[in-house]
């Protein structure tokens, strides 16, 4: 077997390890974190929140404002091929 087909073979092993291990801990988190985040293992949590969000701006005093934060995933961030050397 080539070395460039067992480096390939370890990273199919590495992705399907993480995504068992992220498809057991995904449902009992979701659960645990509703109602505070909509993002993950929520059915149609990202609509539940636009529609959320319409209706709070559509009843906005005229002196407030919204303001939103967006938080990167610092590990989603990271090149998965500069890290493979």
């Amino acid at each position: 077997m080539s070395q460039g087909h067992t480096r390939d073979s370890h990273k199919i092993q590495i992705h399907l390890t993480a995504k068992c291990a992220n498809n057991h801990v995904r449902e009992r988190r979701s659960k645990t974190q509703q109602p505070q985040q909509l993002g993950v293992g929520v059915a149609r949590g990202a609509e539940a929140a636009v529609h959320a969000v319409c209706r709070l701006v559509s009843n906005l005093p005229d002196d407030h404002v919204i303001v939103k934060l967006d938080f990167s995933d610092a590990f989603n961030c990271i090149s998965q091929t500069s890290s493979d050397t």
